[in-house]
């Protein structure tokens, strides 16, 4: 397996602002995952790479791919509450 090297630019001990994580729950035996595309150029691309390699490493068996209206702007809540509904596990990207 490759080797991941991963180059912080500040300070371990630099902190931001505390956040509080949303609540974490069993995943189903078949969980559904979303990847969400912010409408920037190869996004959607990076993002079904993610997927194609979760599906071969056999953590997930498909995937679906959703774009956010605008990539200039955030994610609405209407956006956000449509999301959640259709998958348990989520990762959003940008492109190059």
């Amino acid at each position: 397996m490759a080797e991941i090297v991963v180059r912080v630019p500040v300070p371990r001990t630099t902190r931001t602002a505390s956040r509080v994580l949303a609540e974490r729950g069993p995943l189903p035996d078949e969980p559904r995952l979303l990847l969400i595309s912010n409408g920037k150029p190869r996004a959607t691309d990076v993002l079904a790479a993610v997927g194609e390699a979760l599906v071969r490493r056999g953590r997930i068996s498909e995937y679906k791919v959703a774009k956010k209206a605008m990539a200039s702007r955030p994610m609405t809540d209407n956006e956000a509450r449509r999301f959640a509904a259709q998958a348990h596990l989520f990762v959003t990207g940008v492109g190059s």
